[in-house]
């Protein structure tokens, strides 16, 4: 009478797989998709590509630096440690795409928002190319497959 039959939990536990499937083929039929819009498509992977490329070379750039000001410890108690600041994303982003890369420069200004999301989450210096183009390319505005 008292007792649960353990079958009860099973079709829950069975109820992910397909649920886990059905969203890994929902990833890879949009990377289908996108990989049959042809070169256009193909195009904007390369210009995202380069985007973060670009301000990958700008976190290099910028690591290590401070806010310039001659007291970086008073700096860091009233602004915060430079490495996750809003001051040196902006440096990062004002270099980011030359004056003659147009293609660059439309999508960064699209973008910006989500980048500036990926920059206040939870990235990591070490390994953030990879996370900024899976982030922008793949998730955000899906232009690329993952690599």
């Amino acid at each position: 009478q008292g007792r649960r039959s353990r079958s009860t939990s099973v079709p829950h536990a069975t109820m992910r797989w397909p649920a886990v499937c059905l969203l890994l083929a929902a990833a890879t039929l949009g990377c289908l998709a996108v990989s049959a819009q042809g070169s256009k498509v193909s195009d904007k992977c390369n210009t995202c590509r380069n985007l973060v490329e670009s301000f990958n070379r700008g976190l290099g750039r910028t690591k290590g630096s401070n806010f310039g000001g001659g007291n970086t410890n008073w700096e860091e108690s009233r602004l915060g440690e430079f490495a996750r600041s809003e001051t040196r994303l902006v440096d990062i982003l004002e270099r980011t795409c030359s004056k003659d890369e147009h293609k660059c420069a439309k999508m960064l200004e699209a973008q910006e928002e989500a980048i500036e999301e990926w920059w206040r989450g939870s990235w990591q210096e070490d390994s953030a190319h990879d996370s900024l183009f899976s982030f922008l390319c793949v998730v955000k505005q899906p232009v690329c497959c993952e690599r």
